[in-house]
């Protein structure tokens, strides 16, 4: 999971992800970074209170910039804007059909679930294997591209109250639960 500064979308998402992925007993890792992160900055308080809100924690959260993980094992990056998921594209070209805006992932894998692709895949693939990841990613690429694009990034919310953390926490939620669907649902009996 990508952002800016990584202290309130990427670890909010990454901490969402990772709770459900241990609540089914799978073993996903999940990461996060920003694209012009400091090193070792805590998680904003108001996402931190989010997050306890869903029952979760940032506490032990601590920032880091994308130059300190290991994308090139990487099989899904998702960032919070276009531009977080182009940073991806051109730092690292082997990830250029990995890497997804979160609100256009969302898009192409409705597109993925409407014309039985995403079945097909949870046919294919164990609930969240490296192989599953890989296969939604390589589907939700070969869809693009995304039109209505200004409605592509999660917004910031540095700055504002705890509304805006608080409707980035409802969206993050909506969007945890449809990424659950892609990556961790078995196939249907």
């Amino acid at each position: 999971m990508l952002c800016t500064a990584n202290i309130a979308r990427s670890p909010l998402l990454a901490e969402m992800l990772r709770a459900e992925a241990d609540r089914r007993g799978l073993p996903l890792e999940v990461a996060s970074a920003g694209v012009d992160a400091m090193i070792a900055q805590p998680a904003a308080e108001l996402a931190d209170r989010v997050a306890r809100g869903a029952g979760l924690s940032l506490a032990s959260h601590s920032s880091r910039p994308l130059m300190a993980v290991p994308l090139t094992q990487a099989e899904l990056v998702v960032g919070m804007t276009r531009r977080h998921r182009d940073h991806v594209r051109r730092s690292h070209p082997r990830l250029r059909d990995r890497a997804f805006a979160l609100r256009e992932l969302l898009v192409l894998l409705d597109r993925a679930a409407a014309d039985g692709e995403l079945e097909r895949i949870r046919q294919a693939t164990p609930a969240g294997s490296r192989e599953r990841l890989a296969a939604v990613a390589e589907s939700a690429s070969a869809r693009r591209p995304v039109r209505g694009r200004r409605r592509l990034d999660v917004p910031d919310p540095a700055g504002a109250g705890q509304e805006a953390y608080d409707e980035l926490g409802r969206e993050l939620a909506a969007a945890t639960t449809r990424l659950t669907g892609a990556l961790f649902e078995p196939a249907q009996a």
